[in-house]
């Protein structure tokens, strides 16, 4: 299949699953995970405005489901599909999206120049109203982030510590490439069974990212440390105390980790450990 077929939800253009996977080589039910996947966090990120599931009837007149999408839900479904055939299906869907805006919106412009000049002067501010509060909501989504980036300058010099720890064990395994993997993994699961879905939060800061704007190649760039880095106190402190666990059952010295776990950054989030009795509540 060489062309591509959109229709529109809501007023904008959409691709469907199933052509999405005919086009990259994929079986439809492997597309269908990811796109589940991807809104897991749907209440977190309002990824509802991206997917809209629908279904299909098959060739054996069963009904059967399917996600339609718009640009923004195609371009973080597709941003894990590579290759050179990847890309070329990439540039394809690109410029049917914006033949079918364009077309929308000529068409758009023709129906409202229609309806009479009181009509058209209420679509219009209705429209500026819309833009406005979207760009409020913009400004609010940079500011979160700008207050949670601010928290790391806010205390000690956590990660060189964690560094440290983190260099000293996987130098105890061998020091090699797979060595430093293998003891980010198991950081990382600690941290997951400390109840912190850092896989998750990954999708939901790449979604939330993609919606301001920024670019497909800085969101690849988007990482657990990243995250962990931008995040509050709490996931912070989960990152240390997992780290500093590791290092303990490694045997190698963690005195600056225990420091770093006396201040004040992480005395909340320590009193709120207490308090749960050792029993951790999922957070994403």
């Amino acid at each position: 299949m060489n062309d591509i077929i959109l229709s529109t939800q809501n007023g904008k253009p959409v691709a469907s699953s199933r052509q999405i996977a005919e086009s990259f080589g994929k079986e439809h039910k492997h597309v269908l995970r990811d796109i589940e996947n991807l809104i897991g966090g749907e209440s977190k990120i309002g990824l509802s405005s991206m997917f809209f599931k629908s279904e299909y009837i098959s060739a054996q007149n069963k009904k059967l489901p399917e996600y339609l999408m718009n640009r923004d839900g195609f371009t973080l479904l597709a941003m894990g599909f590579t290759g050179k055939a990847a890309l070329e299906w990439k540039l394809k869907y690109i410029a049917a999206f914006n033949e079918m805006e364009k077309k929308l919106s000529t068409r758009a412009a023709s129906q409202l120049q229609d309806l009479s000049p009181e009509l058209q002067y209420l679509i219009k501010l209705e429209r500026q109203q819309n833009q406005q509060a979207k760009q409020l909501e913009q400004v609010n989504e940079r500011l979160d982030f700008a207050c949670e980036a601010f928290s790391l300058t806010a205390g000690p010099d956590w990660k060189k510590a964690c560094q440290s720890a983190i260099s000293s064990v996987a130098m105890k395994h061998g020091g090699d490439g797979d060595d430093f993997e293998s003891v980010w993994n198991e950081i990382y699961d600690a941290m997951e069974r400390r109840g912190f879905d850092l896989e998750l939060r990954v999708s939901n800061a790449k979604a939330r990212a993609l919606k301001n704007g920024i670019s497909p190649s800085d969101v690849r760039k988007i990482t657990k440390m990243k995250i962990i880095e931008a995040g509050d106190k709490k996931l912070i402190a989960a990152f240390v105390d997992s780290v500093r666990e590791l290092a303990a059952k490694a045997g190698t010295r963690v005195d600056r980790l225990d420091e770093v776990c006396q201040t004040s950054l992480f005395a909340a989030a320590a009193a709120q450990r207490n308090t749960t009795s050792g029993k951790f509540v999922k957070e994403v």
